[in-house]
């Protein structure tokens, strides 16, 4: 299901032809929505693997949104390829990346435009263990938060093909995947989003740091006994979700308006 807050429109895309098979562990992390700033088109990214599972795979599935049926998109001159879900998939600026998981610590990427796969680059610091960071979009730009053994999160931003360390949080619980906003720097506490404000020039390189006990502004506040909120890229359009239903039931309103 798509859905856009927006205008509170939902579109129904078909099921993967794999749906039938046994799901694994965090299996809904596995997809990525990402928009293509040329082309105006949306795809949703299906990157076949699982928490549980560390299985390799050859191909990505791939539906562009208004189309009937997914598409199966070979890896090629990859041979098989594995992913470390637990780093999260995420769509940037026309491209959807995630982490091998081979231990090669490489970041790959899809061109949602003309659907090529490499090996983008390479996380920019050691974390402190396989589980202790993830990828995430900043001010449209690919990033990276990375814990070190004091638990400090250290936020790196690619920027021309280089790593920033943009932002550092010590001691904070952090949303996943995205943790910045505008000019707020997202924290949670329990079901508690905090936003801690900052200004960063245009030209600025000095890291934005978030101290222990900071707790910032409310934001938001969940309502139920659910603790894994995600958070997403936010951006704003009134494109009506039934231009794109119409085109998956392959219907042509030009000719139904000429009869």
């Amino acid at each position: 299901m798509v859905v856009n807050p927006s205008t509170r429109e939902k579109l129904r895309v078909p099921p993967l032809p794999c749906a039938g098979s046994r799901r694994g562990v965090g299996w809904d992390k596995a997809y990525s929505f990402g928009y293509h700033p040329f082309t105006g088109r949306y795809k949703v990214v299906h990157v076949p693997c699982s928490l549980d599972r560390a299985c390799e795979f050859d191909v990505l599935q791939v539906l562009t949104l208004g189309e009937a049926a997914w598409r199966e998109v070979p890896l090629l001159n990859l041979g098989g390829a594995k992913c470390n879900l637990n780093a999260g998939i995420v769509s940037v600026d026309g491209a959807t990346y995630w982490v091998a998981g081979d231990d090669s610590a490489r970041i790959m990427s899809f061109d949602l435009q003309d659907e090529r796969i490499v090996s983008a680059t390479w996380l920019p610091t050691v974390p402190a263990g396989r589980d202790q960071y993830h990828l995430t979009e900043a001010h449209g730009r690919l990033g990276v938060v990375a814990w070190d053994a004091s638990m400090t999160a250290e936020v790196w931003v690619l920027e021309k093909e280089q790593w920033s360390r943009w932002y550092s949080l010590r001691g904070q619980d952090l949303p996943r995947p995205h943790i910045v906003y505008d000019n707020y720097v997202l924290t949670r506490k329990s079901l508690s989003f905090y936003g801690h404000w900052f200004w960063r020039s245009s030209g600025g390189r000095s890291v934005v740091r978030v101290r222990q006990g900071e707790n910032g502004r409310l934001v938001a506040k969940m309502i139920g006994e659910h603790y894994c909120y995600r958070t997403f890229a936010y951006v704003k359009t009134t494109e009506p979700l039934g231009a794109f239903k119409r085109k998956q039931l392959g219907v042509d309103m030009d000719s139904i308006n000429d009869f």
